[in-house]
Order: structure tokens, then sequence, then C-alpha cells
């Protein structure tokens, strides 16, 4: 039989889930037993846990370009968030379903695909996952280079050319502040104030945070790390200076004017909406 036969008859439909970060792969399923497929894009052994997920978000196009999807928080999954709404680097997803009364081999249909974006509390015991499709990609604004008097490069990209490695500096952490957004940290004050206001700080774990200001020794970051990353007196992180994207800030700060992609002598007065003196 084929899927569409199968689930026009009811059957037992479950589905699949496959998360992708870097070289590691988790796979899960919805069906109370392991799944195992030996053959095509799918094959793998599939944990049966705690997952499920909302109708698929459709645009006029019909193509799916959002999910929520629930998973218990004791997945491998979902212990990636640490506690955290945001992931360092992308989580990639692919949703596929099928029907175990598709016998002798099911046939699998993909109905997503795409990634992670953020997370947020689901019911007792699991997390949410928003997800959007590789759809929905095309449909972003992406802005091109503007004619303004910032920087259209942003510090360390490949337009900047800048080496972020040669820029960073590791120093350890004296004290925490309670809300966790205020670290101190000695090595900072050898640093003017604003060094490292824009810039960001990496924890142990590779996870980083916007540095948002920097006065002496202490450097608050745009949230807290998630709790037990930092502990002050043992932990170090890695600091990067920021850049408020001026011309001043790339000849004094950065000796990197050449790689200055901006129209900094734009007059502030528009002749075409207030007349010159």
């Amino acid at each position: 039989m084929t899927f569409k036969a199968t689930e026009a008859g009811g059957g037992k439909p479950a589905e699949l889930y496959v998360f992708t970060r870097g070289a590691s792969v988790w796979r899960y399923t919805s069906a109370n037993d392991e799944i195992v497929v030996d053959a095509g894009p799918f094959i793998g052994t599939y944990i049966p846990v705690t997952i499920s997920r909302s109708r698929f978000q459709q645009n006029e196009e019909t193509t799916n370009n959002a999910v929520d999807v629930s998973i218990a928080r004791s997945t491998a999954v979902a212990q990636l968030f640490q506690g955290d709404r945001f992931l360092a680097g992308t989580l990639g997803i692919q949703i596929a379903r099928f029907n175990r009364l598709d016998t002798p081999r099911p046939e699998l249909i993909l109905q997503f695909s795409g990634e992670a974006a953020a997370t947020a509390t689901g019911e007792s015991g699991t997390l949410l996952l928003h997800c959007t499709s590789e759809q929905a990609v095309f449909e972003r604004s992406i802005l091109k280079d503007r004619f303004q008097p910032l920087c259209n490069h942003f510090v360390f990209d490949s337009g900047c050319t800048l080496a972020a490695a040669a820029f960073k500096v590791t120093a350890a952490v004296a004290a925490l502040s309670m809300r966790g957004t205020t670290l101190t940290i000695p090595d900072a004050a050898l640093k003017p104030d604003g060094y490292y206001a824009f810039g960001y700080c990496v924890a142990p774990d590779g996870r980083p945070l916007a540095i948002i200001d920097h006065v002496g020794d202490q450097v608050t970051i745009i949230r807290p790390f998630p709790e037990g990353t930092i502990q002050p007196g043992s932990t170090s992180v890695d600091l990067y200076p920021g850049c408020d994207r001026k011309y001043e800030t790339c000849h004094d700060k950065f000796n990197n004017v050449i790689n200055f992609y901006a129209f900094d002598t734009i007059p502030e007065v528009d002749p075409w909406k207030t007349a010159m003196a």
C-alpha cells in the first residue's frame, strides 16, 4: 500500500524527527516503540520520546513555513538550550510522517525542513521549539548596502577582514551580579571605557552574548548566561571588542580604514528637505 492510501484508511500514523547541529544528529519518534529505517535519506534508529507538534502554518503558496515542536526536557536536544531561549549556531530539524500499517516498508513523507529558532516554556516537563522552514528564508527582507555614514560592514565579518582571534582577550570573572548580567572582570579595566561595548563575551561552552556596556572592570551583557555557566573565581571568558561602525572608531581603534565602507561625509542637512545656509 502507499502512504496516501493507508492514511485515507486511518491506520497508525507516526512521525520521525531528525535534529542536526554540526556533526551531531539526534533521531526521535512519536511512536511508542523504537523505529529503525534501513534505507533512504531518513536511515537510522529513532528513539521514542515525548514529542509532538502544532499544525503547520502555511502561506498562500501552501508551503510549511513554521511549526512549534514540543519535546521532553530530558532529551539531549532540549538539554542543548540549558535554560537559555537561544542557541549558539543552527539546530536543523526535519519532520517525516509514515504509517505503521503501510507494509512491508512504510513510505516516508517529508513534511517539514528548517531550523529551531528559539524556545519557550511548554507544558510540564517539555520545551517548546519555535521552528522556521527553509522556504521562509527566501521571504526575509535582506538589506543591501546603504548610502549612510555608518560602515556597511560589521567588525570581524568578511568585509571588515579583521581576525577576531587577534583581538580576543581571555580573562577571569571575579564576580557576577545578582541578575547575572554584569560581570566583574579585572582585565577589562586595562582597556578604556567602552572598548568592549558592542562586542561580545564567550563562555567556556562556546555560547556568545552581546556586550551592551563596559565601564572599568564592569562588563554588562545583554542577558545572563544559563545558571551555573559562570563560576566567579574559577571561570574565564573570552572578550571581543565592539565597533560602533564610525570612521573615527575604525581609524583609531582598529586601524582598518582601508576597509571602511561608508559615506561619512554625507551632509547632516538634507538640501531636498531643508534649505542650506
